[in-house]
């Protein structure tokens, strides 16, 4: 309710999709450069990496279910009555499959997972199977430990993957 994309691009489905599907990223990059400002104008030694990575993944571990509730949309259809065909859940005007908007729709859907969910999962998944390798490191396990402690923190140090399984764990439900 706080931010009303309509009130930017008016009623347009299409649009009002590509902004929503813009917020995770755009969150990101806004996190980037107030840290990197962090770095430069307050505290030289801010270690731009480590807290960069924590904070967006801390925001993207919350938000994770709802950028793929959000990417999926277009492919969520409901059939009309008699043979008008089928129409978006979230959008009853854009008729599936048919309509150049659903299309359009759909490749901003798929480039969102390309470009946010599948390398959030990614990195994550890295990140939790070289967990043992990067411990074993001394010269990197503080840092690893810090730059995914929104990954591990909440666990027993034994059960360091439980961070992927909550978030993949997520999806299902």
């Amino acid at each position: 309710k706080i931010l009303k994309v309509d009130c930017v691009v008016g009623s347009d489905d299409m649009w009002s999709f590509v902004l929503r599907q813009m917020i995770a990223p755009g969150c990101a990059v806004i996190i980037a450069v107030m840290i990197l400002l962090k770095k430069l104008l307050r505290d030289p030694s801010t270690q731009y990496s480590v807290e960069t990575c924590n904070t967006i993944g801390t925001i993207f571990q919350i938000l994770f279910v709802s950028i793929v509730t959000s990417a999926l949309t277009p492919f969520i259809c409901y059939k009309n009555p008699g043979n008008s065909g089928y129409s978006m859940v979230t959008s009853p005007s854009v008729i599936c499959f048919v309509d150049n908007k659903h299309e359009s729709m759909v490749l901003v859907g798929i480039f969102t997972s390309i470009l946010v969910v599948f390398p959030f999962l990614s990195l994550v998944g890295h990140a939790t199977l070289r967990h043992t390798n990067f411990i074993n490191d001394d010269a990197r396990a503080d840092e690893h430990l810090r730059k995914f402690r929104f990954l591990f923190f909440r666990y027993h140090p034994s059960c360091y993957c439980f961070g992927l399984l909550t978030l993949t764990r997520g999806l299902f439900l």
